[in-house]
């Protein structure tokens, strides 16, 4: 990959990741109404 497409994939993909995972922690929480006493870390690191 080229600096454009690295810089894309590289960028969006994680953002992307983190949104998917703040979703389904909210989507669990307004299931079981309550809210974790830890919540999960949502880690930067490519998956």
């Amino acid at each position: 990959m080229n600096a454009p497409d690295y810089a894309h994939w590289h960028g969006f993909f994680q953002v992307f990741q983190v949104y998917q995972d703040m979703e389904n922690i909210y989507n669990k929480r307004l299931k079981t109404g309550k809210v974790e006493e830890y919540s999960p870390v949502i880690s930067s690191a490519p998956y």
